[in-house]
């Protein structure tokens, strides 16, 4: 991949998914959304921090957001519901 490319991905149903760049990959999200409830996170493999909670009353919802991870700070997208599904999308600046 190669800076400007789009950067997507979806997790299984009813899966917590992370998704973390390759060493020396910087990316922004700028979109994330699922439809069921749940918590997009921050991530460094051990400590995890809430940015964005995708509450009821906001399923089926897509959040505008502007997240960067890398390979030490990546996110987390947690899904509930056995039949429910997260994702993402964003773009490769470094």
């Amino acid at each position: 991949m190669a800076v400007g490319d789009v950067v997507s991905g979806q997790g299984s149903a009813g899966a917590t998914y992370n998704f973390q760049a390759a060493v020396g990959v910087e990316i922004m999200i700028s979109s994330a959304g699922n439809n069921s409830q749940g918590w997009v996170y921050l991530y460094n493999g051990s400590i995890v921090s809430g940015v964005y909670s995708m509450s009821p009353g906001n399923a089926h919802d897509t959040f505008l957001i502007k997240i960067f991870i890398n390979n030490t700070i990546y996110i987390q997208m947690e899904a509930p519901a056995a039949t429910k599904y997260n994702g993402f999308s964003g773009i490769q600046i470094k």
